[in-house]
This record gives C-alpha cells, sequence and structure tokens, in this order.
C-alpha cells in the first residue's frame, strides 16, 4: 500500500508550486506556497493515521515503514528547497510546501517534527 517518494514527479510538483498564484503567510510570518500531494490513508505504506499518545492502530513494523516513508519524503522534498506539512484543517492531508520568504524568527513553522508512536510497557 501508499507510494514509494522516488516515483513522486519532484519537478512537476516544483514547476506546479512556482505556478500558484500569490503565496499564503503561516503562522510564524513566512510567505508560502503549498499544493496538496495526497492523503495518508492512500501515500504511506500503513495507509493509517496515529498519533503518537493513540497509535494501537498500528504494529512496530508498520511504524517503521511508516518513519521511513516520512524521513525519505522529507529528504527528497528537502534537496529540491521544499517541506511537507499536513493539512490545517485535516492533518490527514500531505501537502508540498515551498518558502517564498523566510522570516528570521520563523524557522520552526517550516520544519515540523513527525509524532513518533511511544508505546506503553
Amino acid at each position: 500500500m501508499g507510494i514509494d517518494v522516488e516515483d513522486i514527479d519532484w519537478d512537476a510538483i516544483k514547476r506546479e508550486l512556482e505556478l500558484v498564484a500569490e503565496p499564503v503567510e503561516d503562522e510564524c510570518g513566512n510567505k508560502v506556497k503549498g499544493i496538496y500531494l495526497g492523503s495518508v490513508f492512500s501515500l504511506t505504506p500503513s495507509g493509517k493515521y496515529y498519533t503518537p499518545w493513540a497509535c494501537g492502530n498500528v504494529d512496530e513494523e508498520e511504524v517503521k515503514d511508516d518513519q521511513e516513508w516520512w524521513d525519505a519524503l522529507e529528504k527528497q522534498a528537502a534537496e529540491r528547497g521544499l517541506f511537507i506539512t499536513s493539512g490545517e484543517g485535516d492533518p490527514t492531508d500531505i501537502y508540498v510546501g515551498m518558502t517564498v520568504e523566510e522570516k528570521e524568527d520563523g524557522k520552526e513553522c517550516l520544519r515540523p517534527e513527525r509524532p513518533k508512536c511511544k508505546r506503553k510497557g
């Protein structure tokens, strides 16, 4: 399930981002552009959404595969000057973003921490 990060057409994504008419300002004051990549349900290996405090719906192998997938996705994006973020209204939406203007104190908004599943016991 999911897609291979290597199969993503990053050049097409970057071209589309450059064509987006107006950048928006994020919560840290950076001017950014973004496009919808897809949903965690269709893109990630497990096809599941979970949080660090509630991850009983995934096994350890799924968590490992998903983390490797997220790491590869974020690495591929960063190599092209892009970043990955989730939807403002729906955290299961995955967006690819491009910074147009970065505020000096706005870096934390551009490098979100990916939640890790923390199992008890």
